[in-house]
């Protein structure tokens, strides 16, 4: 059997894969290096979940040794191993040469939680560490360009969920999960502290950030309390300036995500089951809770195309930060009226959901589950029309730029993947 042979499962036969009639799968290079040389690798998968990959030559495993930082092993226990990943794609228009790139970071620098674009050629990752700790990488190269440590005796430690914002004039915010939070704004050239805004501490302390939202003006700040609580901030004055705060009804608990539609504020809860409160952000006032079915636990990302919502709800019991075996869901909400208008449910095992983005058609949720699954979903009929499988996992955030995905992976060290739309 050729490098371009994949064996055939249904009648054990081998199956030719050309360019311009690729198999419907799509193989991703794990490790420190690029993606697998375009055409030499495809896979078939059973019909009980096993993959199986195609008998490769010599010179090929050579190459993904280096490729994937496995020399010495064979490909099967590589695969065992998790160190390259397989997965199923689930329209014959994807094709094999749709591959990944990734870049790991150094020995020590591990939790990619969070990711901010400056618009320009560069993207930040914040790294849930004490202190915490921010890298600057090149979109264009993946290479890494300097990195940031916040001060140690601090509160400006640990970075959490969507805990980094890019905003207008060279400026990145980093807010803390702490009691109270460090609001920290920094020189994207220079990676420089401009100065630092500390949570006010009352009867629900500003504390905690696990979202950051900018209308252009104002900073809203989204805080893991019970209830809720969001803060408006304005970041551009010669100091940060809190210009007030909100804090939500009482079960309208836990924000994990926030976004700005037709001029009013969303914030995902994460409650059991799931909430969603519509907030007026000039006065500052809750308008109305959208509360989920039961089962529909856990709001988390949430984005919108300037129609409607679409919310990641993962189906967490007990502790919110364990990932379950249940398919994450993600749930279609018209804005205005608040009213939930259909769910898609992932398949067993693409458990949570801390990553989600909206395009013209469709809409990407990460599975945060490693090594990790993409899930592209049709936003006019809410139904699953493929996946990408990735070598890595835990996806924090996922950013499009250009052509190309964007996510750092909450692990050790932690990873940054870029990836073709698909």
């Amino acid at each position: 059997m050729s490098v371009n042979e994949v064996w055939d499962e249904s009648d054990k036969r081998p199956v030719k894969v050309t360019m311009d009639n690729p198999l419907p799968v799509v193989v991703i290079g794990g490790g420190s290096g690029g993606g697998i040389p375009d055409g030499s690798i495809t896979t078939s998968k059973l019909a009980d979940g096993a993959v199986t990959a195609a008998k490769l030559s010599a010179d090929i495993l050579e190459k993904l040794a280096e490729i994937a930082d496995i020399r010495g092993l064979l490909w099967e226990e590589a695969c065992a191993m998790g160190v390259i990943r397989k997965q199923i794609i689930r329209e014959s228009s994807y094709r094999s040469d749709q591959l990944s790139q990734i870049t790991r970071l150094h020995e020590g620098e591990n939790y990619g939680t969070a990711m901010a674009y400056d618009g320009k050629d560069h993207i930040y990752v914040g790294l849930n560490l004490t202190p915490a700790v921010i890298v600057k990488i090149n979109i264009h190269t993946l290479q890494r360009e300097g990195s940031l440590t916040l001060p140690s005796g601090t509160l400006q430690d640990e970075t959490r969920i969507n805990a980094l914002m890019c905003l207008p004039g060279d400026i990145l915010i980093h807010g803390s999960f702490t009691n109270p939070y460090m609001l920290t704004r920094i020189d994207t050239k220079t990676l420089k502290i401009i100065d630092v805004l500390e949570g006010k501490d009352e009867a629900i302390t500003d504390k905690q950030v696990r979202a950051l939202v900018y209308d252009g003006k104002y900073l809203y700040v989204g805080c893991d309390t019970g209830p809720g609580k969001i803060v408006k901030i304005d970041p551009h004055g010669k100091t940060m300036e809190r210009i007030g705060s909100l804090v939500l009804s009482p079960g309208d608990d836990r924000i994990y995500g926030m976004t700005l539609c037709g001029g009013y504020l969303y914030a995902a809860c994460g409650t059991s089951p799931a909430r969603l409160v519509k907030i007026d952000p000039d006065r500052m006032a809750d308008i109305k809770t959208l509360v989920f079915d039961t089962g529909e636990d856990q709001g988390r990302a949430i984005k919108t195309d300037g129609q409607y919502l679409y919310m990641g709800i993962a189906p967490v019991p007990g502790d919110a930060a364990t990932p379950t075996s249940a398919g994450v869901k993600v749930a279609k909400v018209d804005p205005t009226t608040m009213q939930k208008l259909s769910v898609y449910t992932a398949e067993l095992g693409e458990s949570n959901c801390y990553s989600l983005i909206c395009t013209d058609e469709y809409v990407y949720v990460g599975a945060w589950i490693s090594p990790t699954t993409i899930i592209k979903i049709k936003k006019d009929d809410m139904t699953r029309v493929g996946a990408l499988g990735l070598a890595v996992g835990f996806p924090s955030v996922l950013t499009l730029i250009g052509s190309h995905f964007y996510t750092p992976c909450d692990m050790m060290p932690a990873r940054v993947i870029r990836f073709l739309e698909f």
